[in-house]
């Protein structure tokens, strides 16, 4: 789904450096623009009931046919100021939400940064350039009490910026659910306004700035169902922190965050930011984008649509049913696929198989009947989001490639990041956007065309 941005990424990573993304995009002089237009409109609605009213005197019976045209107009007068009122109603209070939203993300952008420099700071102490060296055993023990401290100091630095990104992404999503809610009242008014904001499309561009880039929030989509259960993860490394970390820990985990920055450097982009988020400690979900896997994993592509193909006869079968039921009218049905594992390999993506290797993944849809203008065969499309889960853990006994560490890699080495407090496993999901797609007998597959903005995970990419 292809949707203009109100403000593009390059601006938000200009005006949030230290953050990644603007947590609340939006222009609240736009929209107070809006908000006039709509007051504009609304003054002259009311301007033109009075003058039916005064024409309709008219007697005779010319006039017949005048007074029913004329009461039809009133009520569509009336609906229309009343689509009038609920938009503008909306934007105000997006207006007000707006601000608000925005200050609140300027002063996480502030304290992100502040929390940068801590961090850079405490990064570039000298015991750290040290920390291998062998050191004579009258000082090992000062050497390690220090080298504790800075690595709590780089602990605090870290904690507090996850903190500041964890309270502005928070934001963003709350901001998303309010601009959903007024892009579904625009929206659901847009036929009984029938005019538009001023200038000719400036309702679509208006629908645009108030969606954005946000997910689902508004759009063609909206009905299209979450997946009915997620997969469990299984007991991976154990408890976390159960153990007090060592001086060797310190180092293993100084190791990759190295070994982080040269996968980074190799384009391995999706691989580094899932191991940041390992090492951030904070154990959240991890939200991806399907669409990007779709892009980066052909393998995978056709594997969903071999299983979308797959479901095709029986999912038509059923529609086509309800349909008849129906008289005829359109119908929708929801659809799903079952859970599904895939294993990336290195020669379909070094990046995602380093990055989730193996995954789960679901497909949820609504089928859609829609009798044929021309009286032949009924149309039946599907709209549908692709879903993933993995479980970004470590599993006693088992091992990883990891060219950037030097070859296969023990999970136990990982593993004990997690067991001793100075990483943690979390939890990776991700819907696409929605996708729209024909529905046949199963004989054919039908392409799929990833919906992504192309963002490559790199540096100026706000979700690396």
């Amino acid at each position: 789904m292809n949707r203009p941005a109100p403000l593009s990424m390059a601006r938000d990573l200009l005006d949030f450096p230290a953050l990644g993304f603007n947590p609340a995009p939006g222009s609240v002089d736009s929209v107070h623009e809006a908000v006039a237009s709509l007051d504009r409109i609304s003054q002259r609605i009311q301007e033109i009931g009075p003058r039916l009213d005064a024409e309709a005197s008219w007697t005779g019976s010319a006039a017949e046919a005048y007074h029913a045209a004329a009461e039809q107009m009133q009520r569509r007068l009336a609906m229309r100021l009343e689509a009038v009122e609920t938009v503008r109603q909306a934007l105000r209070q997006w207006a007000g939400e707006l601000a608000t939203n925005q200050e609140e993300a300027r002063r996480y952008e502030r304290e992100a940064e502040e929390a940068q420099h801590a961090l850079a700071a405490a990064r570039d102490h000298p015991i750290f350039a040290g920390a291998a060296a062998v050191v004579a055993p009258d000082r090992a023990a000062e050497l390690r009490e220090e080298l504790a401290r800075t690595e709590q100091a780089v602990a605090d630095a870290e904690a507090r910026l996850r903190g500041v990104i964890d309270q502005a992404q928070r934001l963003r999503d709350r901001h998303e659910q309010h601009a959903a809610s007024v892009a579904r009242a625009i929206r659901g008014t847009e036929s009984l306004l029938e005019v538009p904001f001023g200038k000719e499309g400036a309702m679509d561009t208006l629908i645009a700035t108030v969606t954005g880039w946000f997910g689902r929030g508004g759009g063609e989509g909206d009905d299209v169902p979450d997946p009915s259960s997620w997969p469990k993860p299984d007991a991976g490394s154990g408890p976390w922190g159960a153990e007090d970390p060592t001086w060797r820990d310190y180092l293993t985990k100084a190791k990759w965050e190295a070994a982080a920055t040269a996968a980074e450097a190799m384009g391995r982009t999706n691989a580094a930011h899932h191991m940041r988020h390992y090492l951030g400690n904070s154990g959240e979900t991890l939200y991806v984008d399907p669409g990007r896997i779709l892009r980066d994993c052909p393998d995978f592509r056709t594997a969903v649509e071999n299983e979308l193909a797959a479901h095709d006869a029986e999912w038509r079968r059923r529609a086509l049913e309800e349909f008849r039921k129906n008289g005829g009218k359109p119908v929708r049905i929801p659809v799903e696929t079952d859970w599904q594992v895939y294993r990336v390999s290195q020669q379909e993506s070094q990046d995602w198989e380093l990055a989730l290797g193996a995954f789960s993944h679901k497909t949820t849809g609504v089928v859609e009947v829609k009798p044929s203008p021309t009286g032949g065969e009924p149309e039946i499309t599907m709209r549908y989001q692709v879903n993933v889960y993995d479980a970004y853990n470590w599993n006693k006994g088992w091992g990883t490639d990891i060219p950037q560490a030097g070859g296969n890699v023990s999970d136990d080495e990982l593993g004990r990041l997690h067991q001793v407090g100075l990483a943690r496993e979390f939890e990776i999901k991700g819907e696409s956007e929605t996708m729209t797609r024909p529905v046949g007998d199963g004989s054919t597959k039908s392409p799929i065309e990833p919906p992504t903005d192309k963002r490559d995970g790199g540096r100026t990419d706000p979700t690396r």
